[in-house]
């Protein structure tokens, strides 16, 4: 399924660079990460890539949903376990933070950490924060 962004040399992050480094992180394939399969460790990374399409490309959950092949109450709850694991693991937030940063670091995007996002990079590095999910 196309995206509407361009490739690397054209500037700007698109939805198959963002599952290519999910896919790289967790040493899988990104067909594998859109395909069927619902072992674990393909759901955990399908989640993480659901959640960095959600706010690194601020695509709506429907969209989103039609790029992994998944309704968007899927998405919806994967992008929540995503929140829910970065709220409870301060390491896994820095995780998160640092594919974040590699994006920006690129300069292929210009994004804004949604009130969402910067909330929980804040908390959980100040070590404070709200309850989880």
């Amino acid at each position: 399924m196309a995206d509407d962004g361009q490739n690397r040399t054209g500037g700007m992050v698109t939805a198959a660079d963002v599952v290519a480094v999910v896919a790289r992180r967790h040493g899988l394939s990104p067909a594998a990460i859109l395909g069927p399969n619902r072992c674990r460790p393909l759901v955990l990374a399908r989640q993480e890539a659901m959640y960095l399409l959600r706010h690194v490309l601020d695509w709506s959950y429907p969209r989103v949903g039609r790029f992994v092949r998944r309704d968007h109450t899927s998405v919806m709850h994967g992008v929540r376990e995503v929140e829910r694991r970065m709220y409870a693991s301060g390491d896994y937030c820095a995780e998160i933070s640092e594919l974040f940063d590699g994006f920006e670091a690129s300069r292929l995007l210009r994004f804004s950490r949604g009130p969402m996002v910067a909330g929980v990079f804040r908390s959980v590095r100040a070590g404070t924060g709200p309850e989880p999910p």
